[in-house]
């Protein structure tokens, strides 16, 4: 990265959506600039950077006099903001919902629905709910300001006006949030602007167009990955006669005969009452999760996280499927039949909170955790007040004795964000995961290898010691039988945001210039520990950043390959990839279809002549490429004061 860039990114006084902006400061940095083709791709940011600033103020002068002249006060505010978001969840659901439909999963990603604004055509259905969470986030962290200034709310003749405010509140805020978005991912990202001012268009685009393609195939590639495990997982328990014991195996006891009899809405208020039994679907949703997790973290799935009283991250799962429950069958079973809001009173119709000592009563109830647990668990779920609101993270806002609750993010989570804050907050960090991660991907390729009974030699040792002192720590070497693959093993995090993505790539970019300054160590010291890795003369050496995320599969960082650790398991495993078409009907699978599949390799002689095409430029990647598209999306809107573009990839719609 550029200083120029990195200075961009992290000096607050050049951020235009910063409340530390300073356009003389600007001009002073625009008036050093040296003359390079950087300074020139990265100028724009700073030429615009007053416009943007300018977008930021009004945006919050607007949402400043629309909170004051509301006649709502803070606690209102927050419940209808959240209710409104609820209300629309609630309608997507109800549309949605279908009885027979072929599983098809690419059709996951082409749901489109008609933008407001005509000129920019149809969006992204799941994308535009999201960007409501994103708003939200962006409210709330706004209204605390407010916290102690508004004044308490009364009824008035003309109610709508209620209403209006909390829709022109989400309305205001969106357009600013899809800009400030956009601004930051081309800048995090490696991007810059083409302004053309004759006819004052503003357009983000991107140095390396396929590592766009290789972030959107990452993400597919993710879900496609968790979906198919969970439908091979509900074939054999369709088949399945025993469920209750089969539900207690999996909650490992830990769970109560009990269920949710009934729920009900009161005022947003959510109430229930539980009845004895079990609940199928509750449990289904839980395999969904349990899927999620022992997909990508399983090595770390039932161990005990350092600071959270004896919980596992299967332990926060099951108390988290268990709270989402309430929820779900809310939703499943309280039909809204009039959904319109005229009056404010009206958003009352719809769920927002739950008391929070009924919540621990229901999980004391239906579990078999203790109170400590049980309330560390639900500090995972809540905002903590000394930091930004982000739903996303912690699904929760604690306000007196209620939970307020976004439906979205927490019946719909980003479930490897929420994984990723519990280890966090837990302390168990990054470093710590590799070491186990590291320990699972030794011991899975050393049986895989055997059951293949190919040539192998995996070493148990991570540190290489000279007898001068100099070592190396080095995560994986597989002595193969013509190859010899060393790997830099990187834990990485689920990236929410643009500075998330970044963090994970720098430490990606790390990670290739550890290995490569490891194996020069390794090659020239080969001879010295030969006892340790086998013989390694005359063999290829293949270098690999081996990853826990297929987030950054197909990136080459200082000619190094980054590879996911399912990518690399299938290949050593199964030696294929294998795509299948599922049909259902009531929740059950009544058909399952191999539709296609790629061979890697026949022999062993071609399981090592190919690894190193296979990580370069992996085919089944390849091939998912054709699945999505280049184009620019407009971002701008009528009568706005620029036309603002920016290029994306997208899945193809037709």
């Amino acid at each position: 990265m550029s200083k120029l860039r990195n200075k961009i990114i992290h000096d607050s006084k050049l951020n235009p959506f910063n409340d530390n902006f300073d356009i003389n400061y600007i001009k002073s940095v625009v008036s050093e600039l040296e003359d390079n083709e950087e300074s020139h791709k990265l100028f724009p940011f700073l030429l615009l950077a007053d416009d943007f600033n300018s977008l930021f103020q009004s945006t919050f002068n607007q949402l400043k006099k629309i909170i004051i002249e509301s006649n709502l006060n803070y606690n209102e505010l927050i419940e209808f903001i959240i209710s409104s978001s609820n209300r629309h969840y609630l309608l997507l659901h109800k549309t949605s919902s279908t009885t027979k439909h072929e599983l098809n999963f690419q059709d996951f990603f082409k749901r489109t629905i008609e933008s407001i604004d005509k000129s920019i055509g149809k969006i992204d259905a799941r994308a535009a709910l999201e960007t409501e969470i994103d708003n939200i986030n962006i409210l709330i962290n706004y209204l605390k300001y407010f916290e102690g200034e508004l004044k308490p709310s009364h009824e008035i003749e003309n109610d709508t006006s209620r209403v209006d405010s909390i829709i022109k509140l989400m309305l205001s805020t969106n357009y600013y949030n899809v800009i400030r978005f956009s601004h930051e991912d081309a800048l995090f990202n490696n991007g810059y602007i083409e302004y053309i001012k004759d006819s004052n268009t503003i357009h983000y685009k991107y140095d390396n167009v396929n590592e766009l393609f290789l972030g959107k195939i990452g993400y597919y590639r993710l879900n496609r990955n968790v979906s198919a495990h969970f439908f091979i997982l509900k074939e054999h328990l369709d088949n399945y006669s025993d469920v209750r014991s089969l539900i207690s195996k999996n909650y490992e006891g830990k769970n109560q005969t009990k269920r949710i009899k009934k729920t009900k809405i009161t005022q947003g208020l959510v109430e229930f009452e539980l009845a004895s039994g079990l609940d199928t679907n509750e449990f289904y949703n839980f395999l969904f999760l349990d899927v999620q997790l022992r997909t990508y973290y399983d090595f770390i799935y039932n161990v005990i996280m350092p600071n959270a009283e004896g919980l596992t991250l299967k332990d926060c799962l099951i108390l988290f499927n268990m709270t989402q429950s309430i929820f779900n069958n809310v939703v499943t079973f309280n039909n809204v039949e009039d959904d319109s809001v005229m009056r404010i009173k009206e958003f009352g119709k719809f769920p927002s909170k739950i008391n929070s000592n009924n919540l621990k009563f229901y999980l004391k109830s239906r579990t078999k955790y203790s109170a400590k647990q049980i309330n560390y668990f639900l500090n995972l779920l809540v905002n903590k007040k000394d930091q930004r609101l982000n739903f996303w993270s912690y699904p929760f806002l604690e306000k007196n004795d209620f939970y307020y609750v976004p439906l979205l993010s927490f019946l719909s989570p980003l479930i490897f964000v929420l994984s990723d804050k519990w280890l966090e907050d837990s302390g168990f960090d990054l470093e710590e995961r590799g070491s186990y991660f590291e320990k699972n991907i030794k011991e899975n390729f050393t049986e895989a290898l055997k059951n293949k009974k190919y040539d192998f030699m995996i070493p148990n040792i991570s540190k290489y010691t000279l007898s001068d002192g100099k070592f190396e720590e080095i995560d994986l070497i597989m002595n193969l039988k013509n190859v010899v693959v060393i790997a830099e093993v990187k834990c990485i995090k689920y990236s929410l945001t643009p500075r998330d993505e970044f963090n994970a790539l720098k430490r990606l970019r790390e990670g290739a210039k550890q290995i490569n300054r490891k194996t020069e160590f390794i090659v020239n010291n080969s001879e010295k520990f030969k006892n340790e890795i086998g013989d390694i003369s005359g063999k290829k050496i293949i270098k690999i950043v081996l990853t826990n995320f297929p987030s950054y599969s197909g990136y080459i960082i200082e000619d190094v390959p980054i590879v996911d650790y399912y990518l690399i398991e299938s290949y050593i495993k199964s030696g294929r990839i294998s795509s299948y078409r599922y049909v259902t009907e009531n929740g059950k699978i009544t058909e399952n279809k191999l539709r296609a599949e790629e061979k890697f390799y026949d022999n062993e002689d071609e399981f090592c002549n190919n690894f190193e095409s296979f990580v370069f430029k992996p085919g089944y990647i390849e091939k998912c490429r054709d699945y999505f598209e280049f184009k620019a999306n407009k971002l701008s809107v009528e009568n706005d004061a620029y036309n603002i573009y920016l290029d994306s990839v997208e899945f193809k719609t037709v």
